[in-house]
């Protein structure tokens, strides 16, 4: 999710979160991670972006302030367990970096966020994501929605208390035919 002025209220949010952030307790450095995948896929990306994790309402969302090259890039609590496959960790940060390189513009009368050029590089650099999604919806079902007018995965202000986490390994889903399809139009 690319945060404009019209997430006036995630902005703020993000903002408190840089002067006190949570701590990491993933597996993967997630900063290293992201360095990495900009070097690699994203080469005219000259600053690699801050990445935090946040107690906000998206899943991940990445948020730039014009005209400065710096980028914010909030992951969702959620996902700050070791127990969450850096691939998971992985894809999302991908996402989130496609939104420097591919700006939002009008499909069919309405502006977007996620035009059919972003799909298709994000199609490109995460052949496995329908794994990841299949890995997501089997994790977090309960405390995920889809919105759609607003192109995201929110995550329920209650997620703590719905969090399960069985954490089937991705190598388990990807042995199990997939049950959940990634919902198309919709970023993370």
């Amino acid at each position: 999710m690319l945060l404009d002025l019209k997430h006036s209220r995630a902005l703020h949010r993000q903002h408190q979160a840089r002067k006190t952030p949570l701590l990491i307790f993933t597996a993967s450095d997630v900063v290293g991670m992201a360095d990495a995948l900009r070097r690699e896929f994203f080469p005219t990306v000259s600053i690699s972006p801050e990445v935090i994790f946040t107690n906000g309402s998206f899943l991940g969302c990445i948020s730039r302030t014009p005209p400065a090259p710096e980028s914010l890039i909030c992951l969702h609590d959620i996902l700050n367990s070791p127990d969450v496959p850096e691939q998971v960790l992985r894809h999302i940060l991908t996402h989130e970096l496609i939104h420097l390189i591919v700006a939002p513009r009008e499909v069919d009368g309405k502006v977007t966020t996620h035009p059919p050029e972003f799909w298709q590089l994000e199609n490109d650099l995460c052949p496995e994501r329908s794994w990841i999604w299949e890995w997501l919806w089997d994790n977090f079902h309960s405390c995920l929605l889809i919105d759609k007018k607003n192109e995201c995965i929110k995550v329920k202000r209650d997620w703590r208390k719905r969090t399960h986490l069985q954490c089937r390994s991705l190598d388990e889903i990807i042995s199990a035919a997939p049950r959940h399809q990634h919902p198309e139009g919709i970023g993370i």
